[in-house]
């Protein structure tokens, strides 16, 4: 009799043999059932199996009869599978895409796009490309081609290693992440292939771990605005910052980690979400007191500073995975009732100190030499994030080991580069190399598939994250390296709420939906900043789901608009709060400001990524990928006299274009005796400036033909006093000459 274990790896892996098999299509090799593939995929990882205590023979014999009714994992395989028919390609029910053979028929998101079934892309032209047409079937073969080339690879590296248990199916999950992410789960039997083959593996595996019966459990990291935004100080804030967001990262991780090592058979299979602040697990029955623990140890470490709520629903059984909508219902409301407890804990006793940097009393306040030689009193949160910023300037591993297995002498010790933080009862070690001895539980590569290393004992995953700090040598980051001024950004999806929920009407859609989030939004930023921008002055202060803040020069504000016009590919939309001022400005009033825009552009166009830059006295945005494309094309600093004159010029044709927007704009009242005195003061500078060449043809270029021209100009005027709505035309004319102006005096530091 096969036991849980073999359970669970059998549902993890029972349909892998379906990308098996189209890759075999697509390349004209004979292909055998799914099961069958599924089957020798299992005996390629045989050696693996029998380490980590579960019997292949008996995964085999699980696997290659999950269609045969209520036998083995039979039934957790169907209530992993709701959507579909019962017996997908084996009862031979019809394609989902008609006109397409099985192995040329793509993944539908929720949001109604097509993506072909890629592996994780690891470099930006290896992004998917989302669309709301079907890729062509060669593009989708030539997808499956590459994701099967990849589980052979990966699985010939696993097959050689020897973990535990919970170790080798936390790394067979990122294995199927890796490939099958994006792989329809079934196209036969479907109305629509909307189901990741990831998803539904993920799904069936953990339900298989429960035996029918199980919770479950939200963990949410909770004060993050509040937390990222404490900073008294601009001395390494950009390092400290972005050590905080790893830190709110890893916590969340560590918590998921926490609570499965004390579930017995629960696995990282049992994790159904880990991103942006959340995590969903589906568990067996457990101790609910767990949950009280997890979020007092929470608050003891963080010194209150962070909260961590541990919610449950159930217990539910198999039968209940079809009302999935109603389940997350039910959890939402646990979770805010779980925020409404109040929860104190032991404050440390002794002398506190006001932390330098972030202004709360500690009792655990120390000096720390920052890269420039100056001493600064920083808390113990404050300090180990400095150090985690430092290491994310070029990281490439996030390691969890206990805390108990590092030497005393290495507990606390950064070397260059790298940083060792407690975080509940582990310690996570943040470097550009993996910390391998003593043996960690768990190793992840960061934005990379190629994360299994060549060393036995732990687990191995990847872990998407934009850790894009700007550094130079000698010193902590600082936002002054952005010059004379600073662009602050803050992003968020729009409706992210409503997908959510639509997507929630089965557990495995739901899962298909975050993957696609947090490709959009967590993994193709990190790999657009590491190409792209890795020289330019940008940092990214926090990132999680679809949220983002981040600060730099006025490449962060192109930055932006470029995640948000890719993510648009996906069918999100995104709203982009900016505010251009000194670095000196203090973080937290910028984090206010950009936030109180970002909630402008919401209220704009929720059906579009509206970005707002200027607020007051009238709101000036720009679709983000218009305003993606007008940075392309404005000049940088420019440090010369003829700048100068032509700078004082525009600025005087800025500010009468902007006075102008204000009169039509507010209310939607016009006010025509403004206008025309405006009107008058644009037509006779223009006149005077019609023999300069240079400013009339930068004022083409920039503001447009329209408004370089006194008779254009006149016209224009004309049309708006008459009450026709050209608002739209002057409204990108002055945002235009405002980006250019900035750009020529955005001097370097």
């Amino acid at each position: 009799m096969s036991g849980s274990r073999e359970y669970v790896v059998a549902a993890l892996l029972h349909d892998v043999g379906k990308l098996i098999r189209r890759a075999k299509l697509c390349s004209g090799e004979p292909a055998r059932r799914h099961v069958e593939e599924s089957a020798d995929f299992v005996d390629s990882l045989a050696p693996a199996l029998k380490a980590a205590g579960v019997d292949p023979e008996a995964v085999r014999e699980l696997v290659l009869r999950h269609h045969e009714g209520d036998w083995g994992v039979g039934p957790y395989d169907r209530a992993a599978a709701r959507e579909r028919t019962p017996g997908d390609e084996e009862s031979g029910q019809g394609l989902a895409m008609p006109d397409r053979r099985e192995h040329e028929i793509p993944l539908r998101l929720p949001t109604g796009v097509y993506v072909p079934p890629c592996p994780t892309p690891q470099r930006v032209r290896e992004s998917p490309s989302p669309s709301p047409q079907p890729p062509s079937p060669e593009e989708v073969c030539r997808c499956y081609k590459s994701a099967y080339e990849e589980l052979r690879r990966l699985a010939a590296k696993v097959a050689q290693r020897r973990m535990g248990f919970k170790e080798l199916v936390e790394t067979l999950v990122n294995i199927l992440k890796a490939t099958t992410a994006f792989v329809p789960a079934a196209v036969y039997g479907v109305k629509e292939p909307d189901t990741s083959l990831y998803a539904h593996s993920l799904l069936a595996a953990a339900l298989a771990s429960t035996g029918g019966e199980f919770y479950l459990v939200s963990i949410d990291v909770g004060r993050i605005q509040e937390y990222i935004s404490r900073a008294g100080s601009t001395k390494a804030a950009m390092a400290i910052l972005r050590g905080r967001s790893l830190r709110i990262n890893a916590l969340q991780r560590a918590a998921v980690r926490w609570l499965i090592d004390r579930v017995e058979t629960a696995t990282y299979a049992n994790v159904l979400l880990d991103t942006g602040g959340e995590a969903l697990l589906l568990l067996p029955k457990f101790d609910l007191a767990l949950l009280d623990q997890l979020e007092s140890r929470v608050l003891q470490e963080t010194e209150g500073a962070l909260a961590l709520y541990a919610a449950a629903a159930g217990p539910y059984r198999l039968e209940d995975v079809a009302r999935f909508k109603d389940l997350m219902r039910e959890l939402s409301q646990r979770v805010t009732e779980r925020k409404f407890i109040y929860r104190d804990y032991k404050a440390p006793s002794g002398p506190a100190a006001k932390c330098q940097f972030c202004g709360q009393l500690s009792t655990k306040v120390a000096p720390e030499t920052l890269e420039d030689g100056e001493v600064i009193n920083l808390c113990h949160l404050c300090r180990d994030e400095l150090h985690i910023g430092r290491a994310a300037r070029n990281l490439g591993y996030i390691v969890f080991t206990s805390r108990s297995a590092l030497p005393p002498g290495q507990a606390k010790i950064e070397q260059k580069g790298t940083a060792i933080v407690h975080m509940l009862d582990y310690a996570v070690v943040f470097g550009n190399q993996a910390l391998l001895k003593p043996t960690p539980s768990a190793v992840y590569a960061t934005n990379r598939r190629d994360f299994i290393l060549d060393a036995d004992g732990p687990a191995y995953g990847m872990w998407f994250t934009n850790t894009h700090i700007y550094y130079r040598e000698g010193e902590d980051s600082s936002l002054d390296a952005a010059g004379r001024y600073a662009a602050f950004v803050k992003m968020d999806a729009n409706s992210m709420g409503k997908l959510k929920e639509a997507a929630s009407r089965t557990p495995s859609a739901l899962v298909t939906f975050s993957l696609a989030v947090s490709t959009a939004y967590e993994l193709y930023p990190a790999l657009l900043a590491d190409e792209s921008y890795r020289e330019e002055p940008i940092f990214v202060i926090y990132a999680g789901g679809d949220d983002a803040v981040l600060a730099g020069n006025i490449e962060a504000l192109r930055y932006a608009a470029s995640v948000a016009t890719y993510a648009e590919k996906w069918g999100f939309k995104t709203a982009i709060g900016a505010k251009i001022d000194k670095p000196q400005y203090p973080i937290y009033f910028a984090f206010a400001d950009t936030e109180e825009r970002l909630e402008r552009a919401k209220r704009i166009d929720r059906g579009r990524s509206i970005v707002v830059l200027i607020a007051e006295p009238v709101t000036i945005y720009e679709e983000a990928a218009e305003l993606e494309e007008d940075l392309k094309y404005i000049p940088r600093y420019r440090e010369d006299e003829e700048a100068r004159r032509m700078g004082a010029f525009e600025r005087k044709v800025y500010e009468r274009l902007f006075a102008a927007y204000a009169a039509a704009a507010v209310d939607d009242k016009v006010d025509k005796r403004a206008l025309a005195k405006i009107a008058v003061e644009l037509v006779y500078m223009l006149k005077r400036r019609e023999g300069d060449e240079d400013t009339v043809k930068v004022l083409r270029e920039v503001a447009g033909p329209l408004f370089a021209n006194a008779k254009e100009v006149g016209s224009f005027f004309a049309d708006l006093m008459a009450g026709k709505r050209r608002l739209d035309e002057l409204r990108r004319a002055v945002l235009r000459l405002y980006l250019h102006h900035i750009a020529l005096a955005w001097a370097p530091e």
